[in-house]
């Protein structure tokens, strides 16, 4: 019963990485994408890097980039660490804090950090996982800190959140539920079960803010927004001072 009790907490990467890989983002698409931008990059940081989903394909695709991944959950970096090759700087960090002694000439959040949704309206709409708009500011000024001069910083296009369910495989079904909470914020539970037995679970919680804010956040700590990818993938900024 206990090792149960453990697993609905610290067994979440790996039933995480079970649903990542059943179809639920098109892992070649976007790193077409990303190896596109990237192009005449020599460095890039991932912020959020999961467990090496986007990593391991663009790595392959870029297979001479300097490539650094950081995650504030040790569980995820174990998995990544799994699926990628033992020379890939993969580092236990927090965004608000890190300092990575090195400048890269771009970064990317697919959904670890901060992203934006599609949600079929004239603006876009960001999603943060700090829930404190202060974080969000300092954790834009920390990212800056670590690109050069002209660096790009690119944030994911997802849908919008609503409750969900999704069998797997193995009989484990996928469940998440969204919880509005006051000020533009929501909780979003995540759960695991395999015959109605509860595998493991976590509950996130997002900061949600207008494109227009999210832009004049980003514009004081220094960048400015580029364009849009052709497939609505990536929103792409540049460090312009």
């Amino acid at each position: 019963m206990l090792k149960e009790q453990v697993n609905q907490y610290t067994g979440i990467s790996e039933y995480y990485d079970l649903l990542m890989t059943a179809g639920y983002y098109d892992y070649e698409a976007q790193t077409d994408s990303l190896a596109h931008i990237f192009k005449s990059c020599n460095s890039v940081l991932e912020l959020g890097v999961g467990t090496g989903l986007v990593a391991e394909k663009l790595i392959k695709k870029l297979p001479e980039i300097d490539f650094v991944g950081i995650d504030f959950t040790e569980s995820m970096l174990i998995q990544a660490q799994k699926r990628l090759a033992k020379n890939i700087d993969l580092r236990h960090e927090n965004v608000l804090t890190m300092d990575l002694c090195k400048k890269f000439d771009a970064a990317f959040s697919n959904g670890g950090i901060w992203y934006f949704i599609d949600n079929h309206e004239k603006d876009y709409i960001f999603c943060s996982h700090l829930p404190k708009i202060q974080n969000i500011i300092k954790s834009f000024h920390n990212v800056a800190n670590h690109l050069n001069n002209q660096g790009s910083l690119i944030f994911s296009v997802q849908g919008v959140h609503q409750d969900y369910e999704e069998t797997l495989t193995d009989e484990i079904t996928y469940s998440q539920q969204i919880l509005p909470l006051p000020y533009d914020k929501f909780d979003k539970h995540y759960s695991f079960h395999r015959n109605k037995m509860l595998l493991a679970k976590q509950t996130c919680k997002y900061q949600l803010l207008p494109e227009s804010m999210a832009q004049i956040l980003l514009h004081e700590c220094g960048f400015e927004f580029q364009y849009i990818t052709p497939c609505k993938q990536y929103h792409v900024y540049k460090k312009v001072i």
